[in-house]
């Protein structure tokens, strides 16, 4: 199922508000069609239409029914079975079908448009959801939210640089480090794994902050040579 939401770029946080209710109340024995309208509620009405409601219906039941039959297993903290059940290998087919034809109905949007929106998901945002003195309980302190919002510019610019460099800083060794690799760890998360958490730039995150710092450089080296020239130019 999440994999079918991230087609059009569900957020995770999201998918969660829908698909946790209904895992924890089957495997709690309760398999009430109130979940699963709740998921096709939560699901865009473009999508629901293209594919039927009925559809749709369908296969979240067969997975709902799988996720009760886990149910003893987790009554009895026991394992699970080493092999995939039957009912579970049907339940991914089914999903991997609707995975396809997304694909080949909506190419540009599934390899474009919903990598945009996991990219923006990646650099908008202050980086500080995990400290604690960020969080909800601390949006109304005014010197929080001056330094949430401060670092938020920093964590934007910080990513437009990279991009800067991408097209202005020259082919070295710097350029490898500081450029492509990020920018390696960007189509990962955005194009193939669809879904972004913080934690997961954190390894290349002070390489990019690096390629700022030759950002700044390379643009406080373009004014001072285009002001020594004006300087020249006046003193002629």
């Amino acid at each position: 199922m999440l994999n079918f939401s991230k087609c059009w770029g569900e957020d995770g946080a999201f998918f969660n508000t829908y698909y946790q209710p209904l895992y924890t109340a089957a495997l709690k024995g309760d398999t009430s069609s109130i979940y699963i309208r709740n998921v096709l509620s939560s699901w865009p009405k473009e999508i629901i239409s293209e594919y039927g409601y009925t559809s749709l219906y369908s296969v979240i039941k067969i997975h709902q029914e799988v996720l009760y039959k886990q149910k003893i297993f987790f009554d009895k903290q026991i394992a699970m079975p080493s092999n995939y059940l039957p009912e579970q290998v049907l339940v991914k087919e089914k999903y991997n079908e609707l995975i396809k034809s997304y694909k080949k109905k909506h190419f540009f949007s599934y390899w474009f448009i919903s990598p945009i929106v996991y990219l923006k998901r990646m650099i908008f945002h202050s980086n500080t959801a995990h400290i604690f003195f960020f969080q909800e309980e601390h949006r109304n302190n005014v010197i929080f939210n001056i330094i949430r919002f401060s670092m938020f510019i920093i964590h934007v610019l910080v990513y437009f640089a990279l991009f800067f460099n991408l097209f202005f800083l020259k082919r070295s060794i710097h350029k490898i480090a500081i450029v492509y690799l990020p920018i390696l760890f960007i189509l990962f998360f955005s194009v193939f794994h669809r879904e972004i958490e913080q934690r997961y730039m954190l390894p290349v995150l002070p390489i990019i902050i690096i390629g700022l710092g030759f950002t700044i450089n390379y643009l406080s080296r373009l004014m001072f040579s285009k002001s020594f020239v004006n300087n020249d130019l006046h003193k002629n």
